[in-house]
């Protein structure tokens, strides 16, 4: 099940995640913090953000991409170094405008 310890591994995804992951925990237990990716786009309250910069150390957010179902990319801001990740998706604004002032674009 997931948990909230310092050395937890943390899981950001979609809620249908969060939900498997803790089914496969029934199975074997496993050690996780879940941040379930919509609390983390600009229209949500701060307090995920406030979560992330305790858990990394830096600061997450995410933007909804163009995808036939709901999905994210994600930015991952540490002092300096700003990664953008997303997996498939077509062309869209919100990626390229995070993409902007990238050290590394995924």
């Amino acid at each position: 099940s997931s948990s909230s310890s310092s050395s937890s591994l943390v899981v950001v995804g979609p809620m249908w995640l969060d939900a498997w992951l803790r089914t496969l925990g029934e199975l074997e237990e496993l050690d996780y913090e879940f941040v379930e990716c919509h609390d983390l786009t600009g229209n949500q309250d701060r307090f995920a953000s406030r979560r992330m910069r305790r858990l990394l150390g830096g600061s997450m957010r995410a933007v909804l991409v163009q995808h036939s179902f709901p999905s994210y990319g994600l930015i991952l801001q540490i002092a300096s170094f700003k990664l953008v990740y997303s997996g498939d998706t077509r062309p869209c604004e919100a990626l390229v405008e995070a993409g902007v002032g990238a050290d590394l674009l995924v």
